[in-house]
């Protein structure tokens, strides 16, 4: 004979898993898109990383340098972006993607609005080096993301894939922001990177964070 308690205690676990059912997306999903997230904010650092190099003549008429000069501008990216490789990982592994890759936009805008601005190229420079801080985490993130919601067994083709979005992020930063610059100027086209593309990724992975990671099977 079974008491009231236990028929409660039977229908429970139905109960807890309709409710979750009817609030939570499905795992597979859920997966790609916080993933997805991720990716896209790792093709728009591409996109910073390229975009230089459809201005060149801009921003050498602009800042009144040399061909050298601005090489060493456009190098200022990279004089950040490659020592923070080792501790980017262990900062992600720290404070975790969601947050990394917050902080990592965050800084990302900085550079672009301040890249828009400059007045000399010192100052455009120091905009690139804060371009290269943000992107720094951005592939360890994705990666970090894909252990977390993903099986071992997917891993390698996840990875591929980041490779992939990045490396569109490179071909949006050629033609596609050369036709920007020239319908606007390249001031205008920094200020529309900065204030429109991290924020679809950020916000995006911010709001999903809610939940906690579900590896599928």
């Amino acid at each position: 004979m079974k008491l009231a308690s236990d028929t409660v205690v039977d229908h429970l676990p139905l109960e807890v898993g309709l409710t979750s059912s009817l609030t939570k997306p499905s795992a597979s999903s859920y997966a790609w898109v916080i993933w997805g997230a991720a990716a896209l904010f790792y093709l728009y650092e591409y996109v910073l990383r390229a975009s230089p190099g459809v201005m060149t003549n801009e921003l050498m008429r602009d800042f009144g340098v040399s061909a050298t000069a601005l090489g060493v501008f456009t190098s200022a990216y990279y004089f950040s972006y490659v020592p923070l490789q080792v501790p980017c990982g262990m900062i992600v592994d720290w404070l975790g993607a969601r947050r990394v890759i917050t902080i990592s936009a965050i800084l990302c805008v900085i550079g672009s609005f301040l890249f828009a601005v400059s007045e000399s190229i010192f100052m455009a420079s120091l905009a690139r080096t804060f371009m290269g801080i943000g992107s720094a985490c951005a592939y360890l993130s994705c990666l970090k993301l894909a252990s977390e919601w993903f099986p071992a067994q997917r891993f390698a083709v996840i990875a591929g894939i980041t490779m992939l979005m990045g490396t569109f992020g490179g071909i949006i930063g050629g033609k596609p922001f050369a036709m920007l610059v020239n319908a606007t100027n390249w001031r205008m086209a920094m200020v529309i990177a900065g204030a429109v593309v991290p924020n679809l990724a950020d916000w995006r992975l911010c709001l999903l964070d809610v939940y906690h990671p579900v590896r599928l099977c």
